[in-house]
């Protein structure tokens, strides 16, 4: 099988071919089988894998890169690391894209702001960029693995959440608050049930607005 860049956040020791590592997360490469999984991925499982990612991994490595951009692109030059635009420069068509709009358009666009009801998210962190449950298998240990990171970058949490909470396994709002729940409530906070009302709103409001 090909090897594919595997993000396991784990509690305990560290595995092998490790490329990077900070406490309770690391990146590995992985030889495996994506696709050899039968297992349903668990909406718990999920939910705390991806709260894992969010919180632990660190903010930074993509400072590089970004900046680049603003250097080429002047309508982000002064968006922030938390800004959608981030996430669809990864894209194939972006550039061309964008360059279909009027200068005017491409500031309108690189400025806007969502407001979520949320206020337990933090602004920025890094993001997976394609977090959906066929990207969610289990190992052999038991672990469940985040595969194809070629997306990563920081951004609002709200992209990975509003993805995986209207992908094909979670389908209904009673799923989608039993994963705000988790996620809010990782290491131990107590979770408020307007909170996890106000993620589940705001994940369906940014799907709708944030892809513009």
């Amino acid at each position: 099988a090909a090897m594919r860049e595997l993000l396991a956040l784990r509690e305990l020791s560290l595995g092998p071919e490790q490329l990077w590592e900070r406490p309770g997360c690391h990146l590995e490469a992985w030889f495996g089988n994506p696709m050899g999984s039968q297992r349903t991925v668990e909406i718990a499982d999920a939910a705390l894998l991806l709260a894992k990612l969010h919180t632990r991994a660190p903010l930074g490595v993509f400072d590089e890169y970004r900046e680049l951009l603003r250097k080429l692109y002047p309508c982000v030059e002064n968006a922030d690391k938390g800004s959608h635009v981030w996430h669809r420069m990864l894209l194939p068509d972006f550039h061309q894209q964008l360059m279909r709009r009027t200068p005017e358009q491409q500031d309108e666009w690189a400025n806007w702001q969502f407001q979520g009801r949320c206020k337990a998210l933090p602004k920025c962190v890094v993001v997976h960029g394609d977090f959906h449950t066929g990207n969610l298998v289990y190992g052999s240990d038991g672990e469940l693995k985040l595969i194809d990171c070629e997306y990563c970058h920081e951004g609002s949490p709200l992209e990975d959440l509003c993805m995986v909470m209207h992908s094909d396994t979670i389908t209904n709002r009673a799923d989608r608050l039993a994963f705000a729940r988790v996620y809010l409530g990782h290491g131990g906070r107590r979770v408020v049930e307007e909170e996890a009302e106000n993620l589940v709103f705001d994940a369906r409001c940014y799907r709708l607005v944030a892809k513009k």
